[in-house]
């Protein structure tokens, strides 16, 4: 034994090869295994977040040793050979020089591997009893050999790689086998049975597989300059892990980790043993790493598992009034050493205080995230689902808000309340601790002097403060004294030693039973066995669990094995004294203490006149300190004159009647008596209560609580209710008790939590975590724990109020579980504990989301709280989401401007200080943002890989700062108005706006209708037949539009894409908003786009921010551009590229797009601005395309703060898929909107047009009705290519175009360049360009043409121009013509306000015997748009017909003065009214010809009275008026017929009826179709002066003069166009019928009598034709039409008969008289004024 001691190994790190050198720098999660398992996780590395770097390498010989040969054991020598060495000094210096925190694992030495399979082979080969000698020496030779000594001069033994080999036996086993053959027993203490053999005894090592999956933790090691800056026991960060040492064999921490949940403390469950050891006892059990209180409890409570043979049944335990019956599963012991509790005062200044603050330390290392219990990376995984999930996955993240909170059997939580529950036990205020015995130890080198130095008077004096104080009673304790004998002490002669001999010593001094001699440490060691020995699972599974202090506190002892030099025999031979201790000591302590307190009690408490006596007692002021009445030590002579004095400290000395009771109560709990117990605690409650002994009285009913509880478990929760009641009670007192100190301290929240606080928490937690007094009471406990976290420290009310928002979630109030969640979260942060911060951040995020619970401050609240809390934990890629989300929303998330600027500080830092992680988490928002489509990133690898010397720039996308609304995304061509060329103060016409479409595509479908019917007008035609064929063309363009747009939905999109021309800048305007209420600068800001080229097919872009490294790439980064069509300046887009050229096969890398040697695919312009707080402001970029093919937008590119790079995709609506009936079917089905992809075609013609005045002295002009002014129409070809065919339609009559002098139009022909029968289609003029044979517009060419414009109506009006030209040069390849049109329109739209001028009204009435005619002008001054001058000059009446002229009304052609006289000063002022008489005469007929007739009013010019365009807006309104008419009346008819057939239910209407209807609607002419048939004309145009003038009609013209505010003088003229001229007409007709009618139409129609009478009234005979037409819904039945004569007062009476079909009012009065005229031979057509109205009643 001396030898293998001697040969110990002198440090515990074995050389060879270090395992962690080849593994990945990814953190490593730990691996959790259970007693079961025995397969092994593999790590868990994020695919996405940033590993963690690797730990820096620790040297060895940076620990300073002191200098000395003696090898480090944790065996004692004291032999003269060998020196002995301090322990403690050793330690010192390693703490001293130890690396600043975490420590790092010692590197392992390389040794050749044929030493270390040497090893192996021998350590397997040699495990059997007979070679057990042979396997040290092995193992010795080995050290000499192959060991490999450091800078300090200790020897390292090579360690033997895992799986270590089966466990090897013991050494000195032989020698107890020779013992006990020889007769010698071991003298211990009787038990049931007797030893077993040592073969039997269940071994102290475990199987290797359990081995390698031990629990491992690990801590990531932080950066070196934090570790040079923290110190050394500093907390453990929240992503930390704790570092794994594979240079030693470790002791199993898995209840460290994950400590067992218990319903009762230690002192709630234990029976407690007082153990008073010598030094050297203690150091016996410091050799094995343990404690003497912790060996012996790890093998007194592992009895009933491990060691079953021997325990036979316990006896009953005689309680008050009943035996209880307790198994040995059921006994739990609690040897207490030193001191009561798990902190020693005396080890901390003697000061609670200190002892409190080291439980706050120890609560937040514990409390904090261990290595794979919860990655944080889960977390961040979890928020960014949130935030970038779609709508259908927002009710199953509130669902998941609870999956982030902790439950009972999450790790840390057992960790915290296994560290509230060890703070609270052992309290003064509970008896439940008071020893039941004492256990006197010391060593047999020691013997009886040692136990006998314990029962001193000074050693006495050690015992704890509670007996000191008089809490306890030292008199009370049954002694025991047991004598440990050291197996490898070297001090003692083994040979010599006589066992026996002392056993009898120790029962003659202190008597028989009380003695015991037990051998220990007979294995030979962990240094012996290295690589091979295992902890045994007892220290771990049955000691309780100590919270660590710190990381060095954890990992000071974590590589030392518990119990190594124990062997299986020792094991057992404790167990054995200990059972029997049991049995034959405590068993009678708990016996005699209960029958001798019970007594006391009794005498005292019980009883009506104790009861009586009660009343009456009085609050005790000081307590006395009476002998003790019970206990066996109280007659013993070394405590007669040790009489302790009371301190301070204890409110009740043990001698007191309320100690008494409450100790007798406190022992019927711990043998499971809760029936007495409770009736016990009911007793002394009152006695605290009447003395105000506050935390007393908490305890009280919390342990009534218990055993009301605990009573309960058999017979099913009776009392539920009083159990709740007597835990309230508990908690009201230990808050007011919590308060009372609270205040102390300024009523703060307390930075160290008092005693009654943290009871307060773990009685919270209990009941928390007891489902059965939670059920039904959800929220009643939420506010319990609620209330309770206002007098707790930060982690501890982060911790109750994380309870309390688990049972509001139960509750169903899920505001209130989000908002407890989110304090705890603020608290934890508070606390340092920031990963459980940011788990109950997410948990509050996910109920905030979205839906119902949706409220957006709260939620941008607790997203700035995550970004706060993972910028502070250097999360940067999590937190730069964030943080984009944040700045991104209005205000902020509607936080102070001071935040704001922290979240942009934050975000720039990020981008600048943590570039690697910016990146990352950019392209992480990429991946969420797209999804399954990972096209783009392929490519972006693609090019990456292929092309070197290119590098990826930091580009957040979709940031929202600058917010872009996608909604307002419009794209036009870009144009520059001619405005800019223009002098400013020139008046623009009207207001611009966009229109309405539907108008838009109306007058198309009429523009090229009246095209088609123009260019085949080659046959003689009337007005009606032209008409009736643009209207015939208008439906089929109608029709072929509905046909196209039914295409459009059969095929699987409904865009189509739309066509643009090469050289012509496109426009992309839309909204951009700073959200914001700081100012945010923005520069560079540029559209992204793809072209890809029609012929080469190579791909040139600048999507993604990818940059060339080699600067003589970007020759062309530098240039400017300019283009006709823009007025900005275009440069190669930042980060533009170009695809490999398809024809080489071999280069596959991308080539700069601002190379000299690269023509670039399109240019783009860029802008910069100053972004005020909380602006809006539409923003126009413009880009060039400069080849054909195709060409998308993506989206916009800026920088903010000229450094961060920000790219927004646009994201244009989706469409409705509407194509089949499948589709359609699915409500939802969508598909991508065309509206930024565009096909380029060829050079096209860019005409804009600008309506201008060049005499105009103020821009803004106010225009009147009637009023007629002088315009320019500039035409400006801004394309690359002719323009010819030029046509101009408007809605309205109000422009002329006006014609060169000379060149005026004929009679018959159009005016005003008028292609259509509208009145509103104009073929404009272009120039003639010899070079092209042809009239065009060149590239780069303006032109003005002069117009006129009259505006009528009231009020705003919209006056819409669609132009339309072709391009001259068509393209010649079917391909090109076929995709790209070479028609294009123009719409332009302008809201004019049209003020009142003058109305203007006519009437003629003839002469009864002459042909001629008095007209009667009224006209009246509304005029109101001046406020100084309103009034207005009539300046000539003119009429336009063919045979009549205007005179005046009295005229004398001798005295011409005098007729003039007759019309001076016609000025109107405001509201005046002028009536004018005019005789018409009748002058000779001449068709298809017109006579302009005027009256002079006012000084007009008398050598120009007529105006070349007097006539012109008159003959377009009314060619405009009979157009729309017509219209209208088609499409009325063709709606009726369609009515009238499906009334009918008729079935389709067949082609011959389709065609009679047809010709029956294009039957209808106008009146004057055969007048003008008689022209002898081929075409008379609609527009023309011969189409306005008819016989019978005549056409005036009134012209007007006044001033505007300008003191301009304003020109205008009013219309009244087809005034009937017929005169008196002879005849009278009269109708005779029944008005009123009432009549079934079920029985069928209504046949109505009506008799019609004609007189001639006239002296002469008239020949006449009668005619009466059918009306609407009638039909008739006798004389419609006939002809015939009566003499002067004759008359004529006929009978006819009308049917109807329905009910209603009808006007039968449709009579048309024509009497011939004798005189001049013509017919002159009359209609009867009147009405006849007739009602029908159904």
């Amino acid at each position: 034994m001396k030898g293998s001691i001697d040969d110990a190994i002198k440090h515990r790190t074995a050389p060879g090869k270090d395992n962690t050198s080849d593994k990945s720098n990814a953190p490593i999660l730990p691996l959790r295994t259970h007693e079961n398992d025995t397969t092994t996780s593999a790590p868990i590395v994020p695919s996405i977040k940033k590993p963690l770097p690797a730990p820096p390498k620790f040297d060895p010989s940076s620990i300073k040793v002191p200098k000395s040969s003696t090898a480090i054991s944790s065996s004692s020598s004291s032999s003269s050979s060998r020196s002995k060495v301090d322990t403690s000094s050793i330690s010192k210096t390693l703490d001293l020089h130890l690396p600043k925190p975490p420590p790092l694992p010692l590197p392992r030495k390389s040794v050749p591997s044929s030493a270390i399979q040497k090893g192996i082979s021998e350590s397997i080969e040699n495990v059997t009893l007979e070679s057990s000698t042979s396997l040290r020496q092995s193992s010795k030779d080995t050290n000499g050999g192959s060991g490999v000594t450091n800078g300090g001069g200790l020897k390292i033994p090579p360690l033997p790689l895992p799986p270590p080999p089966p466990p090897p036996l013991i050494a000195s086993l032989s020698k107890s086998k020779a013992e006990l053959s020889n007769g010698k027993e071991m003298q211990v203490h009787s038990t049931v049975e007797n030893l077993p053999k040592l073969e039997s005894a269940p071994s102290s090592f475990t199987s290797s597989s359990k081995h390698e999956n031990g629990a491992r933790l690990t801590m990531a090691m932080a950066d070196s300059k934090v570790k040079e800056e923290n110190a050394t026991d500093r907390m453990m960060d929240a992503d930390a892990e704790l570092p794994e040492i594979p240079h030693h064999p470790k002791r199993i921490v898995n209840n460290v980790q994950r400590p067992r949940n218990t319903f009762l403390t230690e002192s709630q469950r234990s029976l407690p043993i007082l153990v008073v050891p010598t030094k050297n006892a203690a150091h016996i059990a410091a050799k094995n790493n343990l404690t003497l209180s912790e060996m012996l409890n790890g093998l007194g409570n592992s009895m009933a598992k491990y060691s079953t043979s021997m325990l036979g049944k316990l006896a009953p335990i005689r309680s008050v009034n009943r035996m209880m019956s307790l198994r040995w599963d059921m006994v739990s012991l609690c040897f207490i050493e030193k001191k009561f509790g798990y902190l020693h005062r005396e080890e901390n200044g003697n000061a609670d205080d200190d002892v409190a603050t080291e439980w706050e330390e120890r609560l937040n290392f514990v409390s904090g995230n261990w290595t794979g219990e919860q990655d944080l990376s889960y977390l961040e995984n979890a928020i960014e689902s949130i935030f970038y999930s779609n709508s259908k996955n927002k009710k199953s993240h509130q669902k998941d808000a609870t999956a982030f909170l902790n439950t009972n059997d999450t790790p840390w939580f057992a960790r915290f309340r296994n560290g509230i529950n060890q703070q609270t036990s052992h309290q003064k205020f509970s008896m439940l601790h008071a020893p039941l015995a004492v256990l006197y130890v010391a060593t047999s080198k020691e013997g009886i002097i040692g136990l006998e130095g314990l029962l001193s008077r000074e050693s006495k004096s050690r015992l704890p403060e509670e007996f000191k104080n008089r809490l306890f009673d030292p008199n009370a304790m049954n002694e025991q004294f047991l004598i440990l004998h050291d197996e490898q002490d070297d001090t003692v002669d083994q040979d010599s030693f006589n066992e026996g001999k002392l056993i009898q010593d120790m029962r003659n001094r202190f008597g028989p039973g009380r003695v015991a001699l037990v051998r220990v440490n007979s294995s030979m060691g962990i240094e012996e066995s290295v690589g091979k020995a295992e902890e045994d699972k007892i220290w771990d599974e049955f000691l309780p669990p100590k919270a660590p202090r710190s990381y060095l506190d954890f990992m000071t002892n974590v590589h030392k094995i518990r119990g190594a030099l124990l062997s299986n025999k020792d094991k057992h031979s404790l167990r054995a004294f200990i059972a029997q201790m049991v049995t034959t000591v405590l068993i009678p302590a708990l016996e005699r203490r209960i029958y001798e307190l019970n007594i006391e009690v009794t005498n005292h408490k019980k009883g009506v006149r104790n009861v009586l006596k009660s009343f009456w007692r009085k609050p005790k002021d000081n307590l006395g300190s009476n002998l003790s009445l019970h206990g066996v030590g109280s007659a013993n002579e070394h405590n007669k004159s040790d009489r302790i004095s009371l301190t301070a400290g204890t409110s009740y000395s043990f001698d007191s009647i309320e100690s008494q009771t409450r100790l007798l109560a406190d022992t019927l709990f711990l043998i499971r008596d809760y029936d007495e117990a409770l009736g016990i605690y009911r007793l002394v409650k009152d006695d605290y209560r009447h003395d105000q002994n506050i935390i007393h009285n908490a305890s009280v009913h919390e342990m009534m609580a218990l055993c009301m509880y605990l009573s309960d478990l058999s017979t099913g929760y009776r009392n539920t209710r009083e159990i709740i009641q007597y835990i309230d009670s508990a908690l009201s007192l230990y808050s007011s008790a919590a308060e009372e100190e609270r205040l102390k301290n300024g009523g703060n929240r307390p930075l160290v939590a008092p005693t009654a606080t943290r009871c307060v928490t773990r009685l919270c937690l209990l009941l928390s975590s007891t489902r059965t007094l939670c059920q039904g009471r959800e929220l009643e406990t939420a506010d319990c724990l609620a209330s309770a976290s206002s007098k707790e420290t930060p982690l501890g009310a982060a911790v109750l109020l994380e309870q309390s928002s688990v049972h509001y979630h139960h509750a169903g109030m899920r505001r209130k579980f989000a908002f407890h969640i989110l304090m705890a979260g603020h608290m934890f942060r508070s606390a340092g504990q920031d990963h459980h911060a940011v788990r109950c951040f997410t948990s509050a995020l996910c109920v905030y989301y979205d839906g119902e619970r949706y409220w957006p401050e709260l939620f941008n609240h607790i997203t700035s709280a995550l970004a706060g809390q993972l910028y502070t934990m250097k999360r940067m890629q999590l937190s730069l989401q964030l943080y984009a989300k944040l700045v991104g929303t209005t205000g902020g998330g509607q936080v102070s401007v001071r935040s704001q600027q922290k979240f942009l500080d934050h975000l720039v830092n990020i981008c600048r200080s943590y570039s690697t992680d910016a990146l990352e988490s950019s392209k992480r928002m990429k991946q969420i943002y797209h999804g399954h489509d990972t096209q783009i990133f392929k490519e972006v690898e693609e090019v990456i890989k292929n092309t070197p010397g290119i590098i990826q720039i930091l580009e957040i996308p979709n940031m929202n700062l600058p917010k872009i609304l996608d909604s307002s995304i419009s794209v036009q061509n870009a144009c520059v108005s001619s405005d800019k060329a223009l002098h400013r103060d020139h008046a623009t016409f009207g207001k611009q706006s966009n229109g309405d479409e539907l108008i838009w595509q109306d007058m198309k479908c009429t523009v090229d209708a009246e095209l088609r019917v123009h260019s085949g007008s080659e046959m003689k035609q009337t007005p009606t037949s032209f008409v009736n064929a643009v209207i015939d063309e208008i439906g089929k363009e109608r029709k072929k539009m509905q046909l196209q747009s039914r295409t459009k939905k059969s095929v699987s999109s409904l865009e189509t894409t739309s066509v643009r021309a090469k050289l012509e800048p496109l426009s992309v305007s839309f909204e951009v908003s700073n959200p914001l209420s700081v100012m945010v600068p923005i520069s560079s800001m540029q559209l992204v786009a793809k072209s890809t080229c029609s012929t080469s097919h190579r791909v040139y872009t600048n999507m993604e921010a990818l940059l060339f490294s080699d600067k003589n790439d970007g020759s062309k980064a530098s240039k400017k551009w300019k283009f006709s069509g823009s007025d900005k300046t275009f440069e190669v887009a930042d980060f533009s590229r170009i695809s490999p050229s398809t024809d080489s096969d071999v280069d596959e890398s991308w080539q700069c797009g601002a190379s000299g040697s690269i023509e670039p695919y399109f240019l783009v312009s860029k802008g910069k601005m100053a972004m005020e707080p909380r602006s809006a402001v539409v923003v126009s970029l413009e880009l060039c395309p400069l080849v054909m093919g195709e060409l998308e937008i993506v989206g916009v590119r800026c920088k903010i703060f000229n450094e961060i790079w920000v790219y927004h995709k646009f994201n244009v609506p989706r469409h409705l898929l509407q194509n089949n009936t499948g589709n359609r079917a699915k409500n939802r089905m969508q598909v991508d909107s065309s509206g930024l992809r565009f096909q380029i075609g060829c050079n096209m013609p860019n005409i804009q047009v600008d309506i201008f005045r060049q005499s105009a002295t103020t821009k803004e002009v106010r225009l009147l009705q009637g009023q007629v002014s002088k315009w320019y129409l500039r035409l400006s070809n801004l394309g690359a290519a002719h323009a010819t065919n030029l046509c101009l339609k408007t809605n309205l009559p109000w422009i002329n175009v006006l014609k060169e002098t000379g060149k005026e139009s004929a009679a018959t022909e159009p005016v005003s360049y008028c292609i259509g029968p509208s009145g509103t289609m104009f073929r404009l003029p272009l120039p003639y360009s010899a070079s092209r044979q042809s009239d065009c517009l060149a590239p780069g060419q303006t032109i003005d043409l002069p117009i006129e414009i009259r505006t009528y109506g009231g009020g705003k009006q919209d006056f819409y121009m669609l132009f339309r030209y072709e391009l001259l040069d068509k393209p010649t390849s079917s391909n090109i013509s076929t995709t790209f049109p070479n028609v294009r329109w123009l719409q332009k739209m302008s809201s004019i306000a049209v003020y009142p001028s003058l109305t203007l009204t006519s009437s003629i009435i003839p002469f009864p015997y002459k042909k001629e005619y008095i007209m009667s002008v009224e006209a009246t001054n509304y005029r109101s748009d001046s406020e100084i001058d309103n009034n207005m000059l009539l300046d000539k009446i003119c009429i336009m017909s063919n045979n009549f002229a205007i005179e005046p009304f009295i005229y004398d052609p001798s005295n011409s003065s005098a007729n003039e006289k007759s019309f001076e000063n016609k000025t109107m002022s405001w509201q005046e009214q002028s009536v004018m008489h005019f005789k018409i005469t009748q002058s000779e007929s001449r068709p298809c010809n017109s006579n302009l007739s005027q009256c002079l009013l006012g000084q007009s010019n008398r050598e120009s009275l007529v105006q070349s365009s007097l006539t012109d807006f008159i003959c377009m309104e009314r060619a405009h008026e009979q157009f729309s008419s017509t219209l209208v009346r088609r499409k009325k008819e063709l709606e009726r017929i369609e009515a009238e057939q499906e009334k009918e239910n008729k079935g389709p209407r067949s082609i011959a009826q389709i065609r009679r209807a047809r010709s029956l609607i294009s039957s209808q002419s106008f009146d004057d179709d055969t007048y003008l048939n008689n022209c002898g004309k081929d075409t008379i145009h609609p527009t023309s002066l011969s189409s306005l003038c008819s016989p019978h009609h005549l056409n005036i013209i009134c012209c007007w003069k006044t001033k505007n505010g300008s003191d301009n003088l304003v020109e205008g003229w009013h219309h009244i166009r087809q005034l009937t001229i017929r005169p008196i007409c002879p005849l009278s007709v009269t109708g005779k019928y029944e008005p009123n009618v009432t009549h079934d139409f079920s029985l069928g129609p209504l046949h109505v009598d009506m008799a019609i009478s004609i007189r001639n009234s006239s002296f002469n005979s008239v020949n006449f034709k009668f005619t009466m037409d059918s009306i609407e819904g009638t039909a008739i039945t006798g004389a419609e039409t006939f002809s015939s004569s009566l003499e002067a007062g004759d008359e004529v009476s006929f009978p006819l008969q009308l049917l109807l079909f329905r009910d209603g009012v009808y006007d039968l009065q449709n009579i048309k008289l024509t009497v011939h005229d004798q005189s001049n031979n013509t017919d002159v057509p009359y209609t009867v004024p009147h009405q006849w109205i007739f009602r029908v009643n159904a």
